[in-house]
């Protein structure tokens, strides 16, 4: 179903067990970075931000809250979507919501957290240099693209584009 705001609507019905799955997909990721390919990188980078503390929770509390509730929050991206997962006991789903909100409108991109999140964004670059699968999988993205295409460029950036990525 489309909504009149153009928002596609899909879902399937269980009674065995009261849960909800919701996932929200934003139209951005990777693809978007072409328009500044010097920052690929950052799109996996504000997601895992956005997973961080908000205004008025630190991550240790949002995270102790949705444990709670039986609940969970996951944001990433990927090569076109940023994307919002939410899994909740229906009991809760009210609950669950207003702690998606507080993390999707009121991120607080903390210095501090940006800094760890980033380092640890560089640490896996780094890491994947010693894996045969990710060398292969970038080598073909650069044969099939292009180095200069956005698509020939890593989802999570290179050791270059992630250092260049500031809060500024």
């Amino acid at each position: 179903e489309t909504l009149p705001n153009g928002m596609k609507v899909a879902g399937a019905v269980s009674n065995e067990v009261p849960t909800v799955t919701l996932q929200l997909s934003i139209a951005g990721g990777h693809r978007l970075e072409a328009a500044d390919p010097s920052k690929a990188g950052i799109a996996n980078l504000m997601a895992s931000v956005l997973n961080e503390s908000t205004e008025k929770y630190s991550s240790e509390q949002l995270s102790s809250e949705l444990d709670k509730l039986g609940s969970r929050i996951s944001i990433y991206s990927d090569n076109d979507n940023l994307n919002i997962i939410i899994e909740s006991l229906v009991k809760n789903l009210d609950k669950t919501l207003v702690l998606a909100n507080e993390k999707i409108f009121h991120p607080k991109f903390a210095e501090e957290e940006f800094n760890r999140v980033k380092n640890q964004q560089l640490q896996a670059i780094s890491n994947q240099s010693t894996q045969p699968v990710v060398i292969a999988n970038n080598v073909y993205g650069k044969l099939l693209y292009g180095s200069d295409n956005i698509m020939g460029i890593p989802a999570i950036g290179t050791d270059v584009t992630v250092k260049s990525i500031t809060l500024d």
